[in-house]
């Protein structure tokens, strides 16, 4: 009966061997022993026989390997920092920066309202535009590759139009994109020329078959053929997932490699001290990018500038183009007027719009360079990375979340090996 114990012991302290001096290797022998008699005695007082009991006490003590490794366990020294841990979490804190950054979305401003509504009053006017107003026609031609008027991530002004321009400003949010692919698509008409030639700016061209010679109308100010697209979606998520996620990834690897929580609470805090130099930075680098008013900005002014003065003129040069059997590029349907006579006031209203958005570009900027450094770090991180308040909490939780995640599963690793070693080794 005691030989079934002595062996039980001897397998329970094998993995202490090497590991803990032999007095204590002894103390805990023998205060194991203790426990087994002392539940050997409770068990044959329960009129169990001497071999059961000594066998089913072993069984309900559990596997020695297994408690020997428990026992190896509650006197381990925690994973201190080496230099092997330390180079590993100085390469996850920053590729957690890398990654903010890298996801982040760019926050939702008017970048890109400015050219869209270029866009609407080229189509408004329509192909007869390049045919009458050489300006206009030069202008467009000598634009280089449509480009952002890029915006510093400052608050929003939360100003809108004047009431007569809210109409208009609503139609061209939300007609934009449906207009854009409509005027794509004629490009694809049977007959149509496309006179864009290798080497040329490229713009998309809206060819049409009457007249393959005639110099035909971009699609767009902006490159290419994507049009002028909002960098964002008019309803953007409330919870930042692009700094959730790799800050649950970085307190998760650091759990997993320290088992500890400050380790964990400290890459977190050092990995946000690295975004907001990055913030820094960028926000340095946004004070030099618009000093001055750019070209680009300056002809698309005086594209709207020429449409306006000459809009009273559209009403003859769209009558005359009818008769010819060319069709404005946006019809009055489309434009929601009753009739063309109102093609004019509509090229005015929108005029007037991009002056609006004129004055906000030019607005956001001044409230930019009236700001320090500290105020535009925290612009950059709040409007380029947080998105929203939600997102403070959340970052929180995941950081905790997988800070507990990576401890549980270093620790259950750390048991799962030791047990399979001194099991089948």
């Amino acid at each position: 009966m005691y030989n079934l114990i002595e062996d039980y012991l001897d397998r329970l302290c094998l993995p202490l061997v090497r590991r803990l001096p032999y007095h204590e290797r002894q103390r805990i022998r023998q205060e194991l022993r203790d426990h087994l008699l002392e539940r050997v005695n409770e068990l044959k007082t329960q009129g169990v026989s001497d071999d059961e009991a000594v066998s089913l006490a072993l069984k309900q003590f559990g596997s020695p390997e297994w408690v020997g490794t428990l026992m190896l366990e509650k006197r381990t020294p925690l994973p201190r920092l080496n230099w092997w841990r330390a180079i590993a979490l100085i390469a996850l804190v920053a590729l957690t920066s890398v990654f903010v950054v890298g996801l982040s979305p760019r926050s939702l401003n008017m970048e890109r309202r400015q050219q869209q509504v270029v866009d609407v009053m080229l189509w408004t006017a329509g192909p007869v535009l390049l045919q009458n107003l050489p300006e206009v026609r030069n202008t467009l031609f000598n634009l280089q590759d449509g480009r952002v008027l890029s915006l510093p991530p400052v608050p929003p002004a939360n100003t809108e139009p004047a009431p007569p321009l809210q109409e208009i400003d609503q139609l061209v949010r939300t007609h934009y994109q449906q207009w854009f692919e409509q005027i794509q698509t004629k490009r694809l008409r049977p007959g149509s020329v496309d006179l864009v030639q290798p080497g040329q700016p490229p713009w998309g061209m809206v060819a049409y078959p009457y007249a393959a010679f005639r110099p035909m109308l971009p699609i767009s100010v902006c490159g290419g053929y994507s049009g002028c697209w909002e960098p964002l979606p008019a309803t953007p998520s409330p919870i930042s997932t692009a700094l959730i996620l790799p800050l649950f990834a970085l307190a998760a690897m650091t759990g997993l490699l320290m088992r500890r929580l400050r380790w964990v609470v400290g890459t977190g805090t050092l990995a946000v001290l690295f975004l907001l130099l990055w913030c820094s930075t960028a926000a340095l680098e946004k004070t030099g990018e618009r000093p001055v008013r750019s070209l680009y900005e300056i002809q698309l002014q005086q594209i709207v500038d020429r449409l306006e003065q000459d809009a009273a003129r559209l009403i003859r040069l769209t009558r005359l183009a009818l008769t010819a059997g060319v069709h404005p590029t946006l019809s009055a349907q489309d434009l929601k007027i009753r009739h063309e006579s109102e093609r004019p006031q509509r090229i005015r209203q929108l005029a007037q719009l991009f002056r609006y958005y004129q004055r906000e570009y030019v607005n956001a900027w001044q409230r930019w360079n009236e700001a320090g450094l500290l105020m535009q770090t925290w612009w950059v991180f709040r409007y380029g990375v947080l998105v929203s308040w939600w997102s403070l909490p959340a970052a929180l939780i995941a950081l905790l979340a997988g800070g507990w995640l990576g401890i549980w599963i270093g620790i259950w690793f750390w048991r799962v090996r030791s047990y399979l070693v001194y099991r089948y080794a």
